[in-house]
């Protein structure tokens, strides 16, 4: 198969996919927002800021013409951040020829006009009447520094012509599965970055091993608890994008969202840590439009919003730490 990727966005996220689907010979392209980003890369043939380290093939296509870089393309990976991605789209749709599958790789939310949205759903609306049937996410344990390296990963494909894609975007290092079930594959990955920030705060704080595997433990249960109300599949929490995902960002150090949380923990301001950080944490903005969207529907989300209380109201990590522990006791599953 020669179908050709486009990855839209230069960041590390899509500089490792592009990176690995052209180190198995796919016919990949990555995009970049303006000019001057795509010659940057180009001539530094790495990208030096936010994948350090790898190197860019010097036959791996970089363009910033929309027109060129998605002439003839089969599938567009959005792997741009969640708070960019309708701008991307927007501007980027009458490009978009009308049978591509367009796969967010994004793990956020937006919140629009009182409503919260998953990124296929802001995906689909952007790309005109056929958009809701030629949306699709990837999800799952996969830290962009390690996809660059070619260091062995596995995601879940869930949308639009998934089997498809599941054959033409796996490689021998990339190996990806399929799923049914949409919502709960995105909101897997997307709600695991607020409890990665609490996994970030309990380290900071020295809370230990036997702390971070409860957490990890309970976080599964929130997310699954909130992910079945908002449509999902229960099962979807207990595979890849879910308790998988979960595990790699709250134990890896190439998680930006627990790097957050331990300078959360050491007294840190948020505005002063992204700042300092150079980079997105997704975590940040979905853990205030999680909570918001919780107790809309009046589900219980205690770790989010401890996290909130923190990020956004000044609250003490430690004492929010404490406040978890204290709360009433219950049975494990039928609390």
């Amino acid at each position: 198969m020669n179908e050709k990727i486009v990855i839209l966005g230069t960041g590390g996220w899509g500089t490792a996919l592009a990176i690995a689907w052209h180190r198995a010979e796919k016919n990949v392209m990555l995009w970049a927002r303006t000019p001057e980003r795509a010659a940057e890369l180009r001539s530094a043939r790495e990208n030096r800021r936010l994948l350090p380290g790898v190197g860019i093939p010097d036959d791996l296509r970089i363009e910033s013409d929309p027109g060129a870089a998605l002439d003839n393309a089969s599938a567009v990976v959005c792997a741009v951040p969640s708070k960019h991605m309708r701008g991307t789209i927007r501007t980027l749709a009458p490009f978009i020829a009308r049978n591509a599958v367009v796969i967010s790789a994004a793990k956020g939310l937006e919140f629009r006009e009182g409503k919260p949205y998953r990124m296929t759903q802001v995906m689909a609306s952007e790309l005109g009447d056929t958009g809701a049937d030629r949306v699709a996410t990837i999800s799952g344990p996969s830290h962009a520094e390690e996809v660059g390296r070619g260091l062995p990963t596995t995601l879940v494909v869930a949308g639009a012509s998934r089997g498809l894609l599941r054959d033409v975007l796996s490689t021998r290092t990339l190996r990806l599965y399929t799923s049914d079930d949409l919502v709960g594959v995105e909101l897997g990955g997307t709600l695991k970055n607020p409890i990665a920030i609490a996994a970030g705060i309990a380290k900071g704080l020295g809370a230990g091993d036997n702390a971070l595997g409860a957490l990890i433990t309970r976080g599964v249960a929130e997310i699954t608890r909130f992910g079945v109300a908002a449509g999902a599949d229960e099962k979807t929490f207990a595979g890849l994008s879910g308790i998988g995902d979960l595990i790699t960002t709250c134990v890896s150090a190439h998680s930006r969202n627990v790097r957050v949380g331990c300078e959360l923990a050491r007294g840190r301001k948020i505005e002063e840590i992204l700042a300092e950080l150079g980079m997105v944490a997704e975590g940040v903005e979905t853990s205030r439009i999680v909570d918001r969207w919780a107790k809309s529907v009046g589900i219980e989300t205690p770790i989010t919003s401890a996290v909130v209380r923190v990020l956004f109201e000044g609250a003490d990590p430690r004492r929010e730490l404490e406040g978890l522990m204290a709360r009433a006791l219950k049975d494990e599953f039928r609390g």
